[in-house]
């Protein structure tokens, strides 16, 4: 005769937890009276008929996510949205070819035609993903692809970690035009000179506004403050 082994009870909270919350707290119960069997009843459901007091189990806190995730989400989106550029402009070069016209694309697509001059420009000069730099950005391409040999700035783009700013300077450098460099520096100091200007006007005025920008500034310089 088969002797009849007895299961192994699980003493695990962990497991029994987990068990839980797999089947939603729902359980199988056999009323120990008229032996029916009921299904998919909560625990909630057969400690009334057992007249039991029920407290329904704690919520389970949702786990915060860690900066390191949120920052390589962040990094992923940006390459994405680095990539649908170059798309872009493989679909404009693609319509422009077809017959389409800058001014009527311009206007179904909500962009200006230089926009979609640039976007056409930079695909066509990194037509290919070999032919591009993935630890550049798109702006770092738009640049390069202005130059004599954008391949080779695009290079030594990478190698030397430029900014674009840095990009652009050197081109202008290398290829006998660098008296537009200082002008381009002058444009950006009276920038800087003009917003200061009218950060300082605000500020004089005491207003709640004045106050924001004044805590907005010195947020800023501290952050920047190493």
């Amino acid at each position: 005769m088969e002797t009849l082994t007895k299961p192994e009870r699980i003493h695990s909270p962990q497991t029994i937890r987990q068990i839980r919350e797999d089947s939603e707290h729902r359980c199988e119960y056999v009323d120990p009276v008229t032996g029916e069997r009921c299904e998919g009843v909560t625990p909630e459901d057969i400690a009334s008929v057992l007249k039991l007091p029920f407290q329904q189990p704690a919520a389970q806190p949702v786990p915060q996510p860690k900066v390191e995730d949120l920052l390589q989400a962040y990094i992923q989106v940006d390459e994405q949205e680095q990539e649908t550029r170059f798309v872009k402009g493989q679909l404009l070069d693609a319509m422009l070819s077809a017959g389409a016209r800058q001014k009527y694309l311009s206007s179904q697509i909500g962009i200006s035609p230089a926009q979609i001059r640039e976007l056409v420009h930079v695909f066509r000069t990194f037509p290919t993903p070999e032919s591009r730099n993935t630890s550049l950005s798109w702006y770092h391409h738009r640049v390069a692809s202005h130059a004599h040999q954008p391949a080779k700035m695009l290079v030594k783009a990478s190698d030397e970690a430029m900014s674009t700013r840095e990009l652009r300077k050197t081109i202008l450098e290398q290829e006998g035009v660098s008296h537009l460099a200082k002008p381009e520096c002058d444009q950006e100091q009276k920038q800087a000179r003009q917003v200061l200007t009218t950060v300082q006007k605000v500020l004089d005025t005491g207003s709640e506004a004045a106050k924001w920008l004044r805590e907005e500034l010195n947020h800023i310089l501290k952050e920047e403050t190493p």
